[in-house]
């Protein structure tokens, strides 16, 4: 019966720093089972195992897209430039 409630707990743990995190929220809960509670809360730590990873949400639809995306695959709009001066 701890097992169960180990996994459980470790599983809503992962998928919630997952969702957090912009990272897959079966990923997270799947790792969370499997690490426990407090390899769960390790997840919190990481900030994208590769550039490629690193996620952020669309500022109109809030979709998490790639770091990189310059448009939002789900709603097609234009996300704003990040790190340029404004006329410049």
């Amino acid at each position: 019966m701890e097992l169960l409630g180990w996994l459980l707990f470790g599983g809503l743990i992962g998928f919630w720093a997952a969702t957090k995190k912009g990272f897959s929220p079966a990923g997270g809960a799947l790792a969370g089972a499997a690490l426990g509670p407090i390899g769960a809360w390790l997840l919190f730590l990481v900030s994208g195992l590769t550039p490629g990873d690193r996620k952020k949400k669309c500022v109109h639809c809030q979709t998490w897209i790639p770091q990189a995306a310059t448009v939002c695959a789900q709603c097609k709009r234009d996300q704003p430039r990040v790190g340029i001066a404004a006329g410049a």
